[in-house]
């Protein structure tokens, strides 16, 4: 459990973990559902990283964000031109949703553990995680291209829900799927 601080202390020290990547979150529905839960786990699992790197315990820490820090921005930009602050690696719009909030603040918390702890932190935003997988912890996009890519791997049609649509419309105007 990332929110587990002092067994996460005694992992890392029983098996001499040197460099952590750190995948652990909760993702928009259940971050949705429970935004307290999602900043326990988002942003308290990300501190308790960044401080085992901090007292020294671990020399590296990878902390996995989200492209979905800069989805206000699909708007007000061309798609392959979104401006950024790269000294802060954010954009000025605010986020919008629960799980995009604690992504965007565990970044600023990294530059922060950067800039005054001397932590070596790197954050790496990721497009999306895509796979034939499920559960409660799934999100919209990865349901959805896992409905496409399962049948099609298979050769069999693969069908877009309304729903699907709907989103993929309001998120960036694509009209056909």
């Amino acid at each position: 459990d990332v929110r587990d601080a002092a067994a996460l202390a005694r992992v890392v020290a029983e098996h001499k973990v040197d460099a952590i990547v750190h995948t652990a979150a909760l993702l928009t529905g259940p971050s949705r559902t429970n935004p307290r839960l999602a900043m326990e786990v988002n942003i308290g699992g990300a501190l308790n990283m960044l401080d085992l790197a901090r007292s020294g315990t671990v020399r590296k820490v990878v902390l996995c964000s989200s492209t979905t820090v800069t989805y206000p921005a699909f708007d007000s930009y061309p798609l392959s031109a979104i401006p950024e602050d790269f000294s802060q690696r954010a954009v000025s719009q605010s986020p919008s949703s629960f799980y995009s909030a604690t992504k965007l603040s565990s970044e600023y918390m990294a530059g922060l553990y950067r800039k005054l702890f001397e932590v070596d932190v790197t954050v790496v935003r990721y497009g999306a995680v895509l796979g034939a997988w499920g559960g409660e912890n799934v999100g919209m996009v990865a349901r959805m291209l896992s409905n496409l890519l399962v049948p099609g791997l298979a050769g069999r049609e693969a069908v877009v829900a309304e729903v699907y649509r709907a989103v993929l419309k309001g998120a960036g105007g694509f009209e056909k799927v």
